[in-house]
């Protein structure tokens, strides 16, 4: 007999988004649907990370998927006044992170969530995260391990540059690219999976479960 098909969908890619969201006991299935990000990010950080969010969702918007509960996300990282994209090469690594050595960096994520064909709902996020200082001999030896090639800002704060910050304002989940608090809030008030998930979740927010505010 087939297994049945989980109510939701994560619109993501991402494994760490996978990883997350499956902290809320919800059963979904990871589909892709292909998005031209280009011309969707501009130096406005906020308007662009919502254009892409909508833009994930919106490529759903078909007979196969009509009516199934999807979640799309998108995050990006914004510091010396621009958006951060990923590093070209090593060297380029090595120079971003030189440049925001010190600096605060703004992180922002966009939720949508609903059923296709219909207008979700929409939450966005803000994270703010300062780096220490770095040195030069530190931040050759992380961009050696490769871990900055494909992160926007040569960061992968979730992992081995953890150690480069000096103080988080904000969701920790939102950081590594999906806020949790505010995902399940939007979850819950979708029948086909509030029922399915774990009930810790719709409490309000108080840092706890997504670990804002670490400092």
């Amino acid at each position: 007999m087939a297994e049945p098909v989980p109510a939701l969908i994560l619109g993501s890619g991402s494994p760490r988004r996978r990883d997350l969201l499956a902290q809320l006991e919800v059963a979904f299935e990871v589909l892709v649907a292909p998005v031209d990000e280009a011309g969707l990010v501009d130096g406005n950080v906020h308007a662009s990370v919502e254009r892409t969010s909508v833009a994930k969702f919106e490529a759903f918007d078909d007979a196969t998927h009509y009516g199934r509960a999807l979640l799309t996300a998108d995050t990006l990282v914004a510091g010396g006044g621009a958006v951060l994209g990923k590093p070209t090469s090593r060297p380029d690594a090595e120079a971003t992170l030189r440049r925001l050595s010190g600096q605060e960096l703004t992180i922002v994520s966009a939720v949508c969530a609903g059923k296709v064909g219909e207008d979700p709902m929409r939450r966005t996020m803000t994270t703010s995260v300062r780096l220490r200082r770095l040195g030069i001999e530190e931040i050759r030896a992380y961009v050696a391990t490769g871990a900055a090639a494909d992160k926007a800002g040569a960061l992968e704060l979730q992992g081995r540059a953890a150690p480069f910050m000096d103080k988080i304002d904000g969701c920790w989940s939102n950081v590594v690219g999906l806020p949790l608090c505010a995902t399940a809030e939007m979850l819950a008030a979708m029948p086909d999976c509030v029922e399915m998930m774990n009930q810790r979740w719709l409490a309000p927010c108080r840092g706890v479960g997504c670990g804002a505010s670490r400092g």
